[in-house]
């Protein structure tokens, strides 16, 4: 990726840059957010008005910033910082460096990291299984176990 010039940045916290600079036009924050690819192998875009531009991203370009319980009280419905909603798809759940928890969203294009407080909530829905040592959540009468990554 070096030799790709990237004058688009997405920090840790999911807040964009360009040429340095925050973006902080609300609507054109969501724009951009709505123009993002992902190519096959990881590599971060935008193209518009017919011009490519490369993104670099510092941890995921989305961030999950609430959880809620479904209307149906079967699943967890997650709100993005592009001012999305999803059904979590808790296979995708994953727990990486100092057990941040991770997860798919916009059908599995991109991953996305819970921000504290939705870290937070998420833990009041996961259950230790003490015969594995490890976490799972039950959603849609299922047991989904949280793997470990790196």
């Amino acid at each position: 990726m070096s030799d790709k010039a990237f004058t688009f940045r997405i920090d840790k916290e999911g807040v964009w840059y360009h040429e340095g600079v925050e973006i902080t036009h609300e609507r054109i924050y969501y724009y951009l957010n709505s123009l993002l690819q992902c190519d096959d192998n990881g590599v971060y875009y935008i193209e518009a008005e017919g011009g490519k531009w490369y993104v670099e991203v510092e941890d995921t370009p989305f961030i999950v910033l609430r959880l809620k319980v479904a209307p149906d009280n079967r699943r967890l419905v997650i709100s993005l910082n592009d001012g999305t909603e999803e059904v979590l798809n808790p296979e995708t759940l994953t727990l990486r460096k100092d057990n941040i928890p991770y997860c798919r969203v916009k059908g599995g294009r991109f991953e996305a990291r819970f921000n504290r407080l939705s870290y937070f909530s998420l833990a009041n829905y996961l259950k230790h299984d003490p015969t594995t040592d490890s976490f799972f959540l039950e959603s849609d009468n299922r047991q989904y176990y949280l793997s470990k990554r790196d």
